[in-house]
């Protein structure tokens, strides 16, 4: 493909078994390079911002859990005692 090219629709599957179809539209071709803070400034800024916001959620869900009552009932207390 080149810069600027969109790609003919390709079905694949979902993880979760269901079929999905994939159009790809190449805005830019780089071509393979070692990070670089002076080239590749904004993409580690998204990913640092990225992992921050996982980790801040992870804590904050730990400290829900406390103070959250949780009742599972039916089909949902099966799968997480199955789990």
């Amino acid at each position: 493909m080149e810069e600027g090219d969109i790609s003919e629709p390709v079905e694949v599957q979902l993880l979760d078994g269901r079929r999905a179809f994939h159009i790809v539209l190449l805005e830019q071709r780089i071509d393979a390079h070692v990070g670089n803070i002076d080239t590749d400034y904004d993409l580690i800024a998204k990913r640092a911002l990225s992992n921050k916001q996982g980790v801040e959620l992870a804590k904050w869900i730990e400290t829900l859990k406390t103070s959250v009552y949780i009742d599972l009932r039916g089909k949902a207390r099966t799968l997480i005692a199955n789990q």
